[in-house]
């Protein structure tokens, strides 16, 4: 039983005890006499007082089941909306955020763009340090890239059991992303060769490839999909690390 219903009821124990001394010490000493009629009237106010009591108790432990509910909706809410490995958005909801929230918000004039990044080496590690090794590899790589989410209008995502193609989308046109990719690339290098101790220890080094859109008015997420991953496949055929920008419909 819960605290407060707990309290709720040992209130209902301690104030009937109290009424009922209280009015046995008065009629022991006289102080008034009752008749049939005023007792019954007596008793209905008793029993009224009693039953407001039981209501609080119930409805105390009823708010408290409530919360219990809540918290855990909330837990499933949260687990169903973030990928566990990388603690970045689940692809599910990413998805549904584009098609339900960005494309919309495009549609009343809001500028966003959505960036794939594909990060070549993680099967890497998986082959040379194993399965464990790599889901650590993604931890460390999605915590990285959660550091680049800037408030509540951008949004990071995992994509795929693979685990080396993330999406991102970042309020602005893709000038702004062009600048935002660079800086992530530099830093995502800087970060592997200083402080990844484990891609160090093996002598992995991660590169990433990436490519670029504009969300539209009349956009969806297949589109945009199709049109980042033709964007990743001429990415990939530049011989240096680089982000190629696909223009929207």
């Amino acid at each position: 039983m819960g605290s407060l219903a707990t309290v709720a009821l040992a209130a209902i124990g301690v104030s009937a005890t109290v009424f009922s001394n209280e009015l046995n010490a008065l009629v022991r000493q006289h102080v008034f006499t009752l008749d049939a009629t005023h007792w019954i009237l007596l008793s209905l106010v008793v029993v009224a007082f009693l039953l407001i009591l039981l209501f609080a108790y119930l409805n105390a432990g009823k708010n408290e089941r409530i919360d219990e509910l809540e918290a855990r909706n909330r837990d499933l809410v949260e687990q169903l909306e973030t990928d566990t490995k990388s603690g970045l958005s689940s692809y599910d909801f990413f998805i549904r955020k584009f098609d339900d929230e960005y494309v919309p918000a495009a549609r009343e004039g809001s500028v966003f763009s959505v960036l794939m990044i594909d990060i070549v080496g993680f099967k890497s590690i998986n082959d040379t340090l194993g399965h464990d090794a790599g889901d650590e590899a993604i931890s460390l790589i999605g915590g990285f890239l959660k550091s680049f989410v800037r408030g509540k209008r951008d949004l990071a995502a995992r994509y795929g059991e693979a685990a080396d193609e993330f999406f991102f989308i970042i309020s602005g046109d893709t000038a702004a992303l062009t600048g935002f990719t660079n800086r992530l690339r530099r830093e995502l290098e800087q970060e592997c060769t200083e402080n990844f101790e484990l891609l160090k220890s093996a002598g992995i080094v991660l590169k990433f490839w990436s490519s670029a859109t504009s969300v539209s008015e009349n956009d969806s997420w297949e589109k945009a999909k199709t049109r980042l991953t033709k964007g990743l496949v001429q990415a990939k055929d530049i011989p240096t690390e680089s982000t190629v920008i696909i223009a929207s419909d």
